[in-house]
């Protein structure tokens, strides 16, 4: 099994520090996969899009054997769920907050904090404007364009961001299911290639990497 320190070097590459009900759609199996072999996953909507598409071809190379329910309640919802100790994994669009951190904490929950893509937005006119010509991101004295490479790099903040999803190191330890769910989650062709599908930005070449020369 994949030890929970190998995530954190994933996380640490981007610069994320590793610490201690709404709808529901369950991408299932073949109907074979025992109870216990559940992954459980709440959270943000903005997220929901990767880790469903990720569940669904999961679900698909472990023949049945897992299955993955994937609910979306939002990321605040989403941590209260996992920080009481009922989610395996959180889907978010924003690093954990101090109320939720300290729920976490009060019920022993630890997790590991991981960035799985960029969310980039582009703002385009409606035809029927009057009032304005053109939008632009504006930064050190120029424009930055919508692209791939400037979301990658941060320039086109404010309108681009990190979105995670959050681990509970007591799940990946010692449920090999849910550990085998995230090293496929976060094998360097399956994330890029399903980030990419879904429409949003892959992190850094090096941030994948890094963890597969580390797994």
């Amino acid at each position: 099994m994949i030890a929970a320190f190998k995530y954190t070097l994933l996380a640490m590459v981007v610069g994320i520090t590793v610490i201690a009900g709404g709808n529901t759609v369950i991408a299932s199996g073949n109907g074979s996969a025992l109870v216990s072999d559940m992954v459980q996953i709440d959270g943000s909507s903005a997220v929901f899009p990767i880790t469903e598409a990720m569940a669904e071809k999961f679900q698909k190379a472990e023949g049945g054997k897992t299955n993955v329910t994937v609910r979306v309640s939002g990321t605040a919802a989403g941590f209260m769920k996992f920080c009481r100790g009922e989610t395996d994994i959180s889907n978010a669009s924003r690093p954990i907050e101090e109320s939720e951190l300290a729920l976490c904490k009060e019920n022993g929950v630890e997790y590991i904090e991981l960035p799985i893509a960029l969310d980039a937005l582009t703002v385009v006119i409606n035809s029927k404007n009057t009032w304005v010509d053109h939008l632009i991101v504006w930064k050190g004295g120029a424009s930055v364009e919508p692209s791939v490479e400037n979301a990658k790099t941060g320039t086109y903040q404010p309108l681009s961001r990190p979105i995670f999803i959050y681990v509970s190191k007591k799940s990946i330890e010692s449920k090999p299911y849910v550990n085998r769910f995230v090293e496929f989650y976060l094998d360097n062709g399956n994330a890029k290639a399903t980030i990419k599908e879904e429409g949003y930005v892959p992190l850094p070449e090096k941030a994948y990497d890094m963890f597969t020369t580390s797994s």
